[in-house]
């Protein structure tokens, strides 16, 4: 109940509502046997935007009232087979599907059990359940497990509220997003790239962070603010170890939201290995999402790299905008490689 009734509040956003991703995650079909009938249109992804916001709010209602519970176990079923082979969520809609079991009544489950193992299923199925012997618990046994569940889905309750507490859309920060059931509901293209400089002398050389990491990370870390910070600890680290000598990091973090205009995610004022990560606030060195801007407008990775490398060449050459105290004489191959997180095409 938690995990879709928050689902369902998550899909409750500007963006989803006029459709997006969904109109991204549904073009992604068009080379799909039989899904590609599902590729094209906006009208057709409002249908599922709305359609999955709607299922998300009702099926657990659906699921505990008795009269609508067939009906309930069909579309939930139906619903999780459809995104199992439609988007790549994992086991996510096996386990779900799964997890039906707790709906059935404990003779039904019994009776299954019996016909299972009997090969008479007409005299299992009627065979009266057998009555388990359970020894009686003590009150403060009693009382104890009830408070530990009262506390548990309280827990549950109210962290997925903590992203209504801070400011920005959650899906470009990732403040308050990770268990707060929001997945798929962004799409970020993401562009990252990291410079090493030498405060003293002001000169920059870039590196390939993708080095260090594994594939699922080099797919994460572009998007998420707070592991790009730190990561660049990281680095910093490991280079002054190697030098002796103090380095400013600069990082050029440029993503787009949902099809937006392409714009720094990290302030390229600051030096990220040297910011604050705040374990309840909101990270004043993330910048502010542009919202009146138009939204849908993917792009493949070539137009991606050449819109980044153009915003970022703007603010580091025109703009000179560099962490305070660092005056750059030369940056050496300052290109950052390609990277990002998922490489959109164009509806």
């Amino acid at each position: 109940g938690v995990a879709y009734f928050f689902g369902g509040v998550a899909k409750i956003n500007p963006d989803w509502l006029r459709g997006e991703p969904m109109r991204y995650f549904l073009y992604q079909l068009i080379d799909t046997p039989v899904l590609s009938i599902f590729a094209e249109g906006r009208p057709l992804a409002l249908v599922f935007a709305w359609g999955g916001m709607l299922f998300d709010l009702l099926i657990v209602p659906a699921l505990l009232w008795r009269r609508t519970r067939l009906a309930a176990f069909a579309a939930f079923a139906f619903f999780h087979v459809m995104n199992a082979n439609m988007f790549s969520i994992g086991i996510f809609p096996w386990l779900s599907m799964g997890s039906l079991v707790l709906f059935l009544p404990p003779t039904a489950i019994e009776q299954g059990l019996a016909w299972l193992r009997s090969p008479f299923a007409a005299a299992a199925a009627s065979s009266p359940p057998s009555e388990a012997r359970h020894q009686q618990s003590s009150p403060f046994a009693c009382r104890l497990i009830t408070t530990a569940f009262i506390l548990w889905f309280a827990i549950q309750c109210l962290v997925p509220l903590r992203r209504f507490l801070l400011p920005g859309n959650v899906g470009w920060t990732r403040e308050g997003f990770y268990f707060a059931w929001t997945m798929k509901l962004d799409q970020k293209s993401s562009f990252l790239g990291f410079h090493l400089c030498d405060p003293a002398t002001g000169v920059c050389e870039s590196f390939d962070h993708n080095a260090d990491l594994t594939s699922v990370q080099a797919r994460w870390l572009p998007g998420e603010p707070q592991g790009i910070v730190q990561y660049a600890r990281f680095a910093a680290a490991r280079q002054q170890q190697a030098t002796g000598k103090p380095c400013v990091v600069v990082c050029d973090s440029v993503a787009a939201l949902n099809g937006r205009p392409f714009q720094y995610m990290i302030d390229p004022r600051v030096d990220p290995a040297t910011v604050t990560l705040p374990r309840w606030g909101h990270a004043d060195w993330i910048v502010p999402l542009l919202t009146d801007v138009p939204i849908g407008h993917y792009v493949n990775t070539e137009r991606k790299n050449a819109r980044a490398l153009r915003l970022i060449q703007t603010a580091r050459i025109e703009e000179k905008l560099f962490p305070a105290g660092l005056a750059p004489t030369a940056i050496r191959d300052a290109t950052p490689p390609p990277g990002g997180e998922g490489d959109d095409q164009q509806p």
